[in-house]
């Protein structure tokens, strides 16, 4: 996601927000709001990606900690609460990496889809148009379930995953 992801489709939103600015009136009825949608997009991408080069700072496994105190033997209660620490701090930045991501896909779709409905309400559009225009609705549309179904799973792990014995 904060890789190869967020970077490429930060990239595309620039370029289409770009594009967009250069659209005529009659090749689209809301460029202005596609425009800010793709905006909205590249920004939150990137937001995405120093998300989640702040949660790698904290991803540190215990043989790390231990390897950074010489007297670790003697501190390892000191110890399991900084790797507490980090873990808490890496939780924070790598949701804040997935909100941003899911919100920045979602104005990805909509501008997409605000694009492909067709100009005026005079004359004919074509249909594949319109097949266009629902096709993005539908994406738009699985995206948000896709979402709320995966943060709804991600809730219930990390209860299991934070429980202690007993607890769950």
């Amino acid at each position: 996601m904060g890789t190869v992801a967020a970077p490429l489709l930060g990239g595309f939103s620039l370029a289409a927000m770009v594009q967009t600015i250069t659209l005529r009136p009659s090749d689209a009825r809301w460029p202005d709001a596609a425009m800010v949608l793709f905006l909205l997009a590249a920004v939150l991408f990137i937001g995405t990606v120093q998300a989640l080069f702040w949660a790698r700072r904290y991803q540190v496994t215990p043989a790390e900690i231990m390897g950074w105190w010489p007297d670790a033997d003697d501190r390892i209660d000191q110890l399991r609460d900084e790797q507490a620490q980090h873990a808490r701090a890496f939780g924070r930045w790598s949701t804040l990496g997935r909100f941003t991501y899911d919100f920045a896909l979602l104005c990805l779709l909509a501008a997409l889809t605000i694009l492909a409905v067709p100009p005026g309400s005079h004359g004919h559009a074509p249909v594949l148009r319109w097949v266009g225009v629902a096709v993005g609705a539908a994406a738009f549309a699985a995206e948000v379930i896709w979402i709320a179904a995966a943060s709804k799973a991600g809730r219930r792990a990390w209860q299991l995953l934070t429980a202690r014995p007993g607890q769950v």
